[in-house]
């Protein structure tokens, strides 16, 4: 019969455990695969030298632990995809965990994150307090001190430190309200508001009435908008006279946003705005644009 090596609680929906649901706490045992999915978050606790609190999105495989009863621990694990926050407790212990991009973290206490972005192919190993490393092919290749975190890419290569200043407690809450370690550590470094740079509107006169049928009363805006981590929503605000609108824009690359204005009714003068938001709730608005509309002369 297997031993455990430690158990596997369902905090909330959905925790899996292999092909089984967890319903509330299960044992764990070696080489178990953990999914957390809808929402969810689950706590790994090995004999309470070591807990990990994961998110929801989060994947892990190769759960092991090479360590004796009553000698410090040793635990290894391969995580696919999401992320945690641990507390290794026990002076001593280490934990080991590698994820897809090659490198291989090792922890010997005593808070910490590890974030991998599957989109992305990043890494993020995060020290609150204690002694972290991070090997490529069984040699160091940077020390994670407290307070920074380290990026690491495909193939082993390092960011240089990244400075930060939440908890663990504001790291968890944080995953929980965005339901992602990975988008929780986006928002939580990302401080600046979006740039936007207006590149275009076409055409630059609005032309309505019977004597140009043809011409549908709108106008097509360009603009780019730049961050320093992600943008969430690009909308345009225009009015002129009674008419009001507001239209979410469309991303059509990394950068670039484009919308129609539009149709207008009447003649004057068309004002639009722009409004940018990212995935840290920062904002930014253009000046207003102002474009012609003119009536068609017979």
């Amino acid at each position: 019969m297997d031993t455990s090596i430690g158990t596997i609680e369902r905090v909330t929906d959905v925790v899996q455990q292999n092909e089984d649901t967890v319903r509330q706490t299960n044992p764990l045992f070696q080489d178990d695969e953990i999914r957390v999915t809808d929402g969810g978050e689950g706590e790994l606790d090995f004999g309470g030298e070591l807990i990990l609190r994961m998110f929801n999105d989060t994947q892990t495989g190769g759960v092991r632990v090479g360590s004796a009863p009553g000698t410090p621990l040793d635990v290894r694990l391969f995580l696919d995809s999401g992320g945690f926050t641990g507390q290794l407790i026990e002076p001593g212990s280490r934990a080991e965990f590698q994820t897809p991009n090659e490198a291989t973290i090792i922890v010997y206490g005593t808070d910490f994150f590890i974030v991998y972005d599957e989109e992305n192919d990043i890494t993020s190993v995060g020290n609150f307090e204690g002694e972290i490393e991070i090997e490529l092919d069984g040699v160091v290749i940077e020390q994670v001190q407290p307070g920074t975190i380290i990026e690491i890419y495909h193939g082993g290569e390092c960011s240089d430190p990244i400075p930060f200043d939440f908890s663990m407690r504001e790291f968890e809450q944080r995953a929980r309200d965005e339901e992602s370690p990975v988008l929780a550590l986006w928002v939580l470094l990302d401080e600046s508001r979006p740039e936007i740079e207006v590149l275009g509107v076409d055409p630059d006169t609005i032309w309505i009435g019977k004597h140009c049928p043809d011409n549908p009363g709108t106008t097509q805006l360009t603009v780019e908008v730049f961050d320093d981590i992600a943008v969430k929503e690009v909308f345009a605000s225009w009015w002129i006279g009674d008419q009001r609108e507001e239209v979410l824009m469309e991303q059509v690359d990394d950068f670039t946003f484009i919308a129609t204005i539009g149709p207008v009714t009447e003649t004057g003068e068309l004002s639009v705005i722009v409004f940018a938001e990212d995935y840290a709730g920062n904002e930014a608005r253009t000046k207003t644009i102002r474009v012609p509309v003119r009536s068609c002369i017979g």
